[in-house]
């Protein structure tokens, strides 16, 4: 897999229409300016920043800025780390489940870097891919795997994401994007069979010019995601104590509620920490 500058350049050169001077600045502006390219891609766009409505659905189809953002992102130490622990956490799954084939939906997973990684590393694994079905990043991500002889079965609608059957969903920096975060949480615990994981990173604090496309409405949610989860069905099963990772990644785990589920939730302390410092910090915010 690409690394080095020159040879990230060859790929989106090769994958894209782009002049190749275009891309090899490009990459050097987000490679010294994390999320460069999305926030100049939505000036240009003009987009009305963190909120959601057929401008940002045409930002998300149109743009090549997420393809250099999540590109670059995925060569950065902390990208590098949070895969580690996905590997682990699949890894201590797969010994729960005595090493037979499971299925792993890549929920959002943009350009298919994450899947790419995962892909070298469970071979008795089968995979899934759905993302935005006809953008420049799903494109991308169908040229990608081509390329490197990558097995996967693409879906090309939410609706037809099949219920029931994973065993691992990965979904990465998705939900701050979405218009309606609860109920995609609700489809996701649809998606899981029972006893199966998600492995979940967001930045619903991360509301900023930095960060055009999160949104303004899904403010509200920082700090409170393992219980939104929990409401789902979906249980905390583990996070990062790595302090500069900030709980990524945090796993769910699909099964029924006990008491002691509940109480592990609502007295983890790291967690409740969390959930006030952004009841606090939000309330504040909201006085201004």
């Amino acid at each position: 897999m690409p690394e080095t500058f020159m040879e990230l350049i060859d790929e989106i050169d090769e994958m894209t229409e782009i002049h190749r001077e275009e891309i090899k600045e490009r990459v050097w502006n987000e490679a010294l300016n994390p999320g460069w390219n999305v926030m100049n891609d939505a000036t240009e766009f003009n987009i009305d920043f963190h909120i959601y409505n057929d401008k940002m659905e045409n930002f998300y189809r149109e743009s090549y800025g997420f393809v250099f953002e999540t590109y670059l992102e995925s060569i950065r130490c902390g990208k590098r780390r949070v895969m580690e622990l996905i590997e682990s956490r699949i890894t201590e799954y797969l010994g729960r489940v005595n090493d037979r084939e499971i299925k792993i939906l890549m929920l959002g997973d943009g350009i298919g870097c994450d899947l790419t990684r995962l892909y070298s590393e469970f071979k008795q694994a089968k995979f899934f891919y759905y993302d935005v079905p006809g953008s420049k990043t799903y494109d991308f991500a169908i040229k990608r795997f081509q390329k490197y002889e990558i097995e996967v079965e693409l879906i090309n609608r939410f609706e037809d994401i099949p219920l029931e059957i994973f065993d691992v969903i990965v979904f990465l920096e998705v939900l701050e994007h979405l218009a309606d975060p609860i109920e995609a949480i609700k489809n996701i615990s649809n998606f899981l069979k029972m006893d199966g994981i998600i492995l979940v990173t967001e930045s619903f604090a991360e509301v900023n010019s930095k960060f055009p496309t999160h949104l303004k409405s899904n403010i509200k949610y920082a700090g409170r995601t393992p219980f939104l989860f929990h409401k789902s069905g979906l249980l905390l099963n583990y996070y990062s104590k790595e302090e500069l990772l900030s709980f990524r990644p945090t796993e769910y785990i699909k099964r029924r509620r006990n008491i002691k589920d509940v109480l592990n939730l609502y007295f983890d302390g790291w967690i409740l920490l969390h959930f006030f410092f952004y009841r606090i910090k939000n309330l504040l915010g909201s006085f201004k």
